[in-house]
């Protein structure tokens, strides 16, 4: 379960695995009329934004296909805003690639009082993972590199209530747990 939709709360999003099982996506579940409408595929990042639109991380050519039969190409990171009503999505690149199992590994947090985002999502890089951490207005349509370093450990993210800060939990073993907190660039 990733949001509810606060402009109709019988909708919501949640993870679930692929057709095949092989990968996940995020789907959006209408309660009213059981309806299940396929959002991103290979993410478990996606929110609702204040106005009922929807925020997802991926990449246009990512397929459930290509995510289980080439889970270690590199593809472009791309945010795609879905206007439900209008059926338009607009894409974004945030400039790097990514292969769909990192992709698959990947969360978001929606700021609803500031209409931001945080990602965090993965680079390849030798010998682990580089993890990446991501902000992304949508009031402005601009994205920062608010973090980035070695994937290790768990990383939790949650913003104030108003959108004015985020807090960032690194639980890296090798390192300790470091709590910071930012106000991201605008």
């Amino acid at each position: 379960m990733l949001d509810w939709d606060a402009d109709d709360e019988g909708s919501f999003l949640y993870v679930g695995p692929d057709p095949s099982r092989h990968t996940i996506g995020v789907y959006k579940y209408d309660i009213a009329t059981g309806a299940e409408k396929l959002v991103a595929v290979s993410t478990a990042a996606a929110s609702f934004t204040d106005g009922g639109d929807i925020i997802a991380l991926g990449s246009q050519k990512l397929t459930f296909r290509g995510a289980t039969e080439h889970p270690e190409e590199p593809m472009l990171a791309q945010v795609a805003i879905s206007e439900p009503d209008q059926g338009s999505v607009d894409l974004k690149s945030l400039g790097f690639n990514t292969t769909p199992n990192m992709f698959a590994e990947s969360t978001m947090a929606y700021s609803k009082g500031s209409d931001d985002t945080v990602i965090q999502i993965y680079a390849p890089s030798a010998p682990v993972p580089w993890r990446k951490i991501v902000t992304y207005s949508l009031r402005t349509d601009t994205a920062f590199l608010l973090a980035a370093g070695p994937a290790r450990g768990t990383v939790t993210m949650s913003w104030s209530p108003k959108g004015r800060w985020v807090a960032i939990l690194d639980g890296d073993t090798s390192t300790g747990t470091v709590l910071s907190v930012l106000v991201p660039p605008r």
